[in-house]
């Protein structure tokens, strides 16, 4: 993977190769004052982060997206208005995908062996599913609403974003239901944002086996 990703760079700072991925980091890297040239991080093709002041890459970052990224993590998914636009990825995996003990890191990737399984849980927790909520990201975020079902939440379509689909939508309730008694969840959650948090964090290799197999069920079934 070294070897790849230094080929990769090598390719932008010694062939100007403008397509492969490494061009567009390291323009914007130039951008932000960084680094003059590109053949300041390569010296007899080896990578050389030396001259690379990551604080000010921080500090950069930082000033051109202008987010609070710790303020994000108490807003509610569900709660946000037409006209937010930055961090939704990072309200939404702070609120239903992060454990709720803070410093545990979920385990999948070390219990999964299969691809195609940790693919799945993968692409739920970090937004790059085929949900409403983010494939019909050029209509308003309360235009995305599930097609799957009639149900209303505040007096308005709900939207098809994560939590309704792990946990509200009518289609998918049978299958909901032989996956909580697998769980041992209670079926009657009051909140919500607890019980995302700890279906989408099981604690054994069996409880990720049980996601997988409803979630990829219900996206059959959808």
């Amino acid at each position: 993977m070294k070897r790849a990703l230094l080929e990769n760079v090598l390719m932008a700072t010694r062939d100007s190769n403008k397509q492969c991925w490494s061009h567009g980091l390291l323009r914007c890297i130039q951008r932000l004052g960084v680094v003059e040239h590109f053949s300041d991080i390569i010296q007899d093709n080896q990578t050389s982060l030396s001259k690379i002041d990551s604080g000010k890459f921080d500090e950069d970052i930082s000033k051109i997206t202008d987010i609070d990224w710790q303020s994000l993590s108490t807003l509610n998914p569900r709660n946000l208005g037409d006209n937010q636009g930055s961090g939704i990825k990072t309200i939404t995996y702070a609120n239903w995908m992060m454990s709720e003990d803070r410093n545990h890191s979920s385990t999948y990737t070390n219990l999964l062996n299969n691809r195609d399984d940790i693919k799945c849980i993968a692409r739920l927790r970090l937004r790059a599913h085929n949900l409403n909520v983010e494939s019909e990201r050029s209509t308003s975020r309360s235009g995305r609403i599930c097609r799957c079902c009639d149900m209303v939440v505040d007096n308005r379509r709900v939207v098809e974003d994560e939590m309704h689909f792990i946990l509200e939508c009518p289609l998918y309730a049978e299958d909901r239901k032989i996956f909580f008694e697998k769980m041992n969840i209670e079926s009657e959650l009051v909140d919500k944002n607890s019980s995302m948090r700890l279906v989408m964090n099981p604690d054994s290799f069996e409880g990720w086996k049980y996601l997988i197999h409803f979630v990829k069920k219900c996206d059959n079934n959808r």
